[in-house]
């Protein structure tokens, strides 16, 4: 049975019973996590890795597939997730209870009313952020099969202002209720005074825990320590991508660098022939699921861990410093403006400030 079969085998106004197969196929287990799946058929899928682990290991080979790369809010997902599924929907089920209030007596719909005016603060360890990604997405998609509207924000920076929070309502059609910023501790805390809770409006903010405490910010929603096993999983691919970092061609050391930083950058940056992205990018999607011209890494917390591990070394260090040369020099070539390289110093020095010495020499 495939993945198109399955979204068509039920649908709740038919009442058309779901035919679960004996296993599914990893193009399913990729649909499972990219949220493409009727209701119904996901949650036929989650209850069935219970008993299954030959599935559990097609859930993990979905997840990293470069070839049909799993994608949270369009962009490329981190390593498999290690939290069941039954822990997921908890969690989810926990955020959506932050944002609907009681049902309104007399009210004969069975949809309770959102709590809007509020705004949210998300965080994670920095092994979790693909189970944060995860859990959002699959709450964003839970409203939005109870006809919530919802936006995302957040990630492609080309300017030193945040992304312009959705409208709570109007015309456009990017008006939603529930708005969604992601990295967010990496703006000022001014700048994200655009993204405060207004009326009419529910507001997410997504980011690191240990960002949002050194910006000053309580977290209001937190997902669980990572499990030991989690942990070893994560620093294992931090230490995969530190020693890849070093044998890479300058260029490509130069884009984890602006990665690490939360930057990401123009397929552009690595040649005006590149046709295909050299490892460890991936292109980053749009809400319309069409590639664009940008480009990322899975996971860019796994980066900013990478890096900042090098910054502890003094060899990789002066390593670390000859490529920002030749970062901030491409930058200026691909963008004329400073507004980019403002974005960028901004990021590099609010990240790894506690461990760099000096500035990083950005003169026009």
């Amino acid at each position: 049975m495939t993945a198109a079969a399955a979204k068509t085998a039920t649908s709740p106004s038919t009442e058309t019973a779901y035919e679960r197969p004996m296993h599914y196929d990893v193009g399913e287990w990729t649909s499972y996590l990219n949220s493409e799946l009727p209701e119904n058929v996901e949650e036929a899928m989650t209850d069935h890795l219970d008993g299954c682990p030959a599935c559990c290991k097609l859930l993990s080979r979905a997840a990293d597939n470069d070839e049909a790369f799993v994608t949270i809010f369009g962009r490329p997902a981190g390593p498999p997730s290690l939290l069941m599924p039954p822990t997921v929907e908890s969690l989810v089920d926990r955020l959506v209870s932050m944002v609907l209030g009681p049902r309104v007596e007399g009210d004969a719909s069975d949809t309770a009313q959102l709590v809007l005016g509020r705004r949210i603060i998300c965080g994670a360890e920095w092994p979790m952020e693909p189970e944060l990604h995860s859990v959002v997405a699959r709450f964003l998609n839970r409203m939005k099969r109870t006809l919530f509207s919802g936006r995302v924000r957040g990630r492609v920076f080309a300017s030193t202002e945040p992304p312009a929070r959705p409208a709570s309502q109007g015309a456009s059609g990017e008006a939603c209720e529930i708005a969604i910023l992601l990295d967010a501790p990496a703006y000022d805390r001014q700048d994200l005074q655009l993204w405060d809770a207004q009326p009419g409006q529910i507001v997410l903010l997504l980011g690191l825990r240990e960002d949002w405490e050194r910006a000053g910010f309580t977290c209001d929603f937190t997902l669980p320590i990572a499990p030991p096993e989690l942990v070893a999983t994560r620093e294992a691919e931090r230490d995969a991508l530190l020693e890849a970092y070093v044998d890479q061609d300058v260029s490509i050391r130069a884009a984890i660098l602006s990665t690490a930083a939360g930057c990401d950058l123009p397929r552009r940056f690595f040649g005006p022939l590149t046709s295909n992205l050299p490892a460890p990018f991936l292109p980053i999607q749009r809400p319309s699921r069409t590639a664009d011209v940008w480009c990322s890494i899975r996971s860019g917390w796994l980066a900013y861990r990478a890096i900042l591990d090098a910054l502890q070394d003094e060899r990789l260090k002066l390593l670390v410093r000859a490529d920002l040369e030749v970062l901030l020099s491409r930058l200026k070539e691909h963008f004329p403006t400073c507004a980019f390289r403002d974005r960028f110093q901004m990021r590099w020095l609010k990240r790894f400030g506690q461990v760099w010495s000096g500035s990083l020499g950005m003169q026009d």
